[in-house]
C-alpha cells in the first residue's frame, strides 16, 4: 500500500490549519486520480514551475507545484479535524488506486 506523510506548517494566522502532505507519486499523478473522482483541479502552467490548487465541498483547499510530490491542504477552521480525516481518507483511496 503506498503511504503519504503528514506535516503540520507553521504560519502567522493563529487559528490556521495548514498541513504538508508527501505522497509517493507525483501531483500530476494525483490530479489525475482526483479528476477521475470528480475532483475539479485549477492547473496553470504559466509559471516557472507549474502549480495546481482546488477546493472540496467541505472547504478544504489544497495547493501544490504540479511536478513536485508535496501538496499544501489547508482545513476550514470550524471543523478542521473531520475535514482533516476526510482529505486523509480520500488521499488514501487515491493512492491505493495508483498501486
Amino acid at each position: 500500500m503506498l503511504e503519504f506523510n503528514c506535516a503540520k506548517v507553521d504560519n502567522c494566522f493563529v487559528d490556521a490549519q495548514t498541513y504538508e502532505y508527501q505522497t509517493p507519486i507525483s501531483n500530476e499523478r494525483l490530479i489525475l486520480a482526483m479528476a477521475d473522482h470528480g475532483i475539479s483541479v485549477e492547473v496553470n502552467r504559466q509559471f516557472r514551475r507549474p502549480i495546481f490548487k482546488g477546493t472540496l465541498e467541505d472547504g478544504t483547499r489544497f495547493k501544490g507545484i504540479l511536478a513536485g510530490d508535496i501538496q499544501k491542504v489547508s482545513f476550514p477552521k470550524d471543523q478542521w479535524q473531520a475535514a482533516k480525516m476526510a482529505y486523509e481518507a480520500l488521499l488514501g483511496k487515491l493512492l491505493e488506486g495508483e498501486e
